[in-house]
């Protein structure tokens, strides 16, 4: 997912997790990043940051990433794209339907103590938005990183 098309400029959001290949076998990595007010807030596998909520349906997804600062709140639409070319097994034969003019909402938080306090909250517009993949996969890799 990807928008850089927010209330304002300078603010932009860009995403992914994917099932990487790792020797014979793979690992869920993520790598979101959000820049806001000229500062990028990364959450990202290798940053220790964790997907503590991801729900996949047709028409939306929802996912909240979490450091050991902040939160990041992600409501995406889903709506209808194309077919392209992706990837399958090292060959181009695989279809996935992307989206140009999908809307995130988005709320970065701050924790502090027990609670919340609202950075941003925010829609952007025009989004790039695709989803490929079996949902259950990649459910079941974050929860093997959330153990490790």
């Amino acid at each position: 997912m990807q928008t850089n098309h927010f209330d304002r400029e300078g603010i932009s959001l860009s995403g992914s997790i994917a099932k990487i290949p790792w020797f014979d076998s793979y690992f869920t990595g993520y790598i979101f990043g959000f820049l806001y007010d000229k500062k990028l807030y990364k959450f990202t596998t290798y940053s220790g940051a964790k997907v503590t909520v991801l729900n996949v349906t047709k028409d939306n997804i929802r996912m909240r990433l979490e450091s050991n600062v902040y939160q990041l709140d992600i409501d995406a639409d889903r709506s209808e794209g194309v077919e392209l070319p992706a990837p399958k097994l090292g060959e181009m034969t695989a279809k996935v339907n992307e989206s140009l003019n999908s809307r995130i909402n988005v709320a970065l938080l701050r924790k502090n103590g027990s609670g919340t306090e609202l950075i941003y909250s925010g829609t952007g517009r025009n989004a790039g938005l695709e989803f490929v993949g079996n949902i259950a996969e990649l459910v079941k890799g974050l929860k093997n990183n959330q153990e490790n």
